[in-house]
């Protein structure tokens, strides 16, 4: 069964790829356990982003990916945390 992206989900998968894990108290498998998909589809949504971000990569986007790209992408850390995970 495929996952269907939500917003909140790809707000996860941003912060991952502006980020990583590292200062989440989460890894990627349990990112993934959190909106029930796989680890290797989080990756591959984390590669949108880069895809969208770079120009590179990934040639068919979801065109939500771009809009979240667009919409948060430029928030602080901090508030994109809060975003995606709902931790400060």
């Amino acid at each position: 069964m495929t996952h269907s992206w939500t917003e909140k989900d790809d707000l996860k998968a941003l912060y991952v790829y502006l980020y990583g894990v590292e200062e989440l108290p989460f890894n990627i498998h349990q990112i993934a356990m959190m909106i029930d998909t796989t680890d290797d589809s989080l990756k591959m949504r984390v590669g949108n982003f880069k895809a969208v971000d770079t120009d590179a990569g990934l040639t068919h986007v979801a065109s939500q990916s771009v809009d979240v790209f667009n919409k948060y992408s430029k928030l602080s850390k901090r508030d994109l945390r809060f975003k995606a995970f709902g931790l400060n």
